[in-house]
């Protein structure tokens, strides 16, 4: 934004308060922790994806056929 002079819009040297956009990532703007609900979510996302993970060498070794990886992966998302 600019400032007014003589009815026209000057350019400030400063920048504003809010120039710096907020915060996106998981943690708190304040300590620069994770909070505990960031930190539960990712760990439950950690979670899944490590037991996809398995179900799909479990699968590629042949220890669970098609119909049966189907299934677990299934429950598994909902």
């Amino acid at each position: 934004m600019g400032l007014l002079k003589d009815g026209k819009f000057i350019k400030s040297k400063t920048k504003s308060p809010r120039s710096k956009p907020a915060p996106t990532d998981a943690r708190n703007p304040f300590t620069g922790e994770e909070t505990e609900k960031q930190a539960a979510s990712k760990e439950a996302k950690q979670s899944l994806a490590a037991e996809l993970k398995e179900l799909t060498e479990l699968h590629k070794s042949g220890a669970l056929s098609d119909a049966e990886f189907k299934a677990a992966k299934k429950k598994l998302l909902g």
